[in-house]
């Protein structure tokens, strides 16, 4: 008999595909923020992701919108979700009381909340033209995130809050671009 494992209880490699940790960098380089407001869905347990959101024609016009950063618990959307007796999203979790799920590693629990994040913007052909490489650098994801540009997976990241970047040299468009990332509440636990 063959039980198929899931990724996610047997790959503990802290990322996939993300560039060597450094430091932010003051340079001369191009640069643009994607802080904001992005398109934002929640859902209790990653096995409820919604399919083919990293799609660049996903039609996201009824997702909720989320400012970028920000911190999913704290933010101000005020309509009940199934299953919850409070308003938002989700409660924070604070470990220094009781820890937020029952502690069995690699196991983590069948609810674990996920969020999917869209946001589309413009690149110009200057910006491409000036920059030998582009690289989107995230400086904090709680706690582990998948990552797709324009429909191209880009990579994946563990860690709580730790900075990753990924090169998107090969998938940065000038024109319309789609950012989509997806991110776990508890662990490696992704789709």
């Amino acid at each position: 008999m063959t039980v198929e494992i899931p990724d996610h209880l047997t790959d503990f490699a802290p990322s996939h595909n993300t560039l060597p940790p450094r430091a932010a960098l003051s340079s001369d380089a191009p640069r643009m923020t994607l802080d904001g407001s992005w398109r934002f869905r929640w859902s209790p347990t990653p096995g409820r992701a919604t399919p083919g959101f990293e799609l660049p024609d996903f039609d996201d016009g009824d997702w909720h919108r989320l400012p970028v950063p920000s911190c999913w618990q704290l933010t101000d959307i005020t309509e009940r979700w199934p299953g919850h007796d409070h308003l938002g999203l989700d409660l924070p979790a604070y470990t220094n009381v009781v820890y937020p799920f029952p502690v069995d590693p690699p196991h983590l629990p069948e609810e674990n909340p996920t969020g999917e994040y869209r946001r589309t913007f413009a690149v110009g052909k200057e910006f491409l033209a000036a920059a030998d490489r582009a690289v989107l650098r995230f400086e904090g994801v709680d706690s582990s995130f998948s990552c797709y540009l324009n429909g191209h997976r880009l990579g994946d990241a563990t860690g709580s809050r730790l900075v990753s970047e990924f090169d998107v040299t090969d998938h940065l468009a000038a024109g319309e671009n789609v950012l989509d990332p997806d991110r776990a509440g508890r662990g490696r636990a992704r789709r």
